[in-house]
């Protein structure tokens, strides 16, 4: 008797248990959210009300915010009672209108659009209904095709992108560390981002494309980035000593002793090679730092700061597989808040140009520096990985 009680309660627990998971899957469905009610009007001046309705799952949000996932996207159009199923199904120029539409006002991210046409008779039952399914290319936001970051045809990351009302740049030495990266070159305005394969990358978020030339190789990615930055920058003032990163091993790859004729062969290193400083020599040495250093060890070596300390050439860092890492390539302060803002430089896998993000912010591309973790396109950080190189 007591078994049989056990065992009924056993079952009543389980049920409840499935019950609960039911409901939860229910909360869990994709739901459907309302962003714009637009109005077209067909060829023979009939009107076409048209929803937009953008296809929300928390579960997957995360996911599709961070690494650019393709949003879902249902467009349900709501015929007038007089339109006949004919004019309907010759709905191509409505379709056509409805793309441009998307690419042009809604959203700056890649969605799967489906258009769904419905007649309904004069009791409102629906007759016919037609859907028709695409991908969009990259949309572009008005914002976008005239952005407030690129308010001038300047070259540099200075004298391109403008600082927010009641901002101004922080104030750096004339050709410092700090200068350098404020007065990185940049592309046109208009630049696009393409991977290292020459192919369009099509989902890039960025506000302005630096004006390096990119490797054929997979190579150039995110830590590489920051290091290339640095190492650019004591390059450039002869400062060869001062070059130099950790790799995954622990080996110290210093470009004084590529200057020297030694070369790191990952197992060690070997001389008898081609001395000097040339440009030849040093993007050598660039492709042997991008091949064994990486976010992990370039995590390790960095120096922990407080926010608050942060500077124009420091970095954040979040050490994994993969991990990510962009640089600090400006900064601002409000004047009268003292709040302080940032730009982000960074590079990417596969390897593509490297380019400044654009962040969530109505600042954007602009961050707003403070103790706790950020989000853009490609990426989360959590609180607490920036860092600043050591001195070498």
């Amino acid at each position: 008797m007591t078994n049989n009680l056990t065992k009924r309660k056993i079952c009543v627990f389980l049920l409840v248990l499935f019950m609960l998971a039911k409901v939860g899957a229910l909360f869990a469905e994709t739901r459907y959210y309302p962003i714009k009610e637009i109005k077209l009007t067909t060829s023979d001046t009939q009107t076409i009300k048209v929803t937009v309705t953008l296809a929300y799952d928390s579960a997957n949000e995360k996911q599709l915010k961070n690494y650019g996932g393709t949003i879902p996207l249902r467009l349900k159009l709501v015929v007038l009672k007089n339109h006949t199923y004919a004019q309907m199904l010759n709905s191509e120029k409505i379709s056509a209108e409805i793309k441009d539409y998307l690419e042009t006002k809604i959203f700056d991210y890649p969605v799967i659009t489906a258009i769904e046409y419905v007649c309904r008779d004069k009791s409102s039952s629906i007759i016919a209904q037609k859907t028709i399914t695409y991908t969009t290319a990259v949309v572009k936001t008005e914002e976008e095709k005239q952005p407030a970051e690129n308010k001038t045809n300047g070259m540099t990351v200075e004298t391109r992108i403008s600082v927010p009302e009641g901002y101004e740049r922080v104030p750096v030495a004339a050709g410092s560390y700090e200068d350098f990266y404020r007065k990185l070159p940049l592309k046109s305005s208009d630049a696009k981002v393409y991977y290292y394969n020459g192919q369009l990358n099509r989902y890039s978020y960025h506000a302005a494309v630096y004006d390096f030339p990119n490797l054929s190789e997979d190579l150039l990615q995110c830590a590489d980035a920051c290091m290339k930055m640095r190492a650019e920058y004591y390059y450039a003032r002869g400062e060869y000593d001062k070059i130099g990163f950790n790799a995954e091993s622990g080996t110290y790859l210093s470009f004084k002793k590529y200057t020297e004729g030694y070369r790191f062969t990952g197992g060690g290193w070997k001389d008898g090679y081609a001395k000097g400083t040339s440009r030849k020599i040093f993007d050598e040495y660039l492709r042997v730092v991008y091949s064994y250093a990486s976010t992990r060890s370039m995590a390790k070596e960095i120096i922990p700061i407080n926010i608050k300390d942060l500077r124009i050439g420091d970095v954040f860092v979040q050490s994994g597989n993969p991990g990510h890492a962009v640089f600090v390539t400006d900064m601002a302060v409000n004047k009268k808040t003292g709040k302080k803002i940032m730009l982000l430089g960074q590079g990417y896998m596969p390897a593509q140009d490297l380019h400044i993000v654009k962040s969530f912010e109505s600042i954007s591309p602009w961050f707003t520096v403070e103790d706790k973790p950020f989000s853009y396109a490609s990426y989360s950080f959590p609180k607490g990985c920036q860092g600043r190189w050591p001195e070498r």
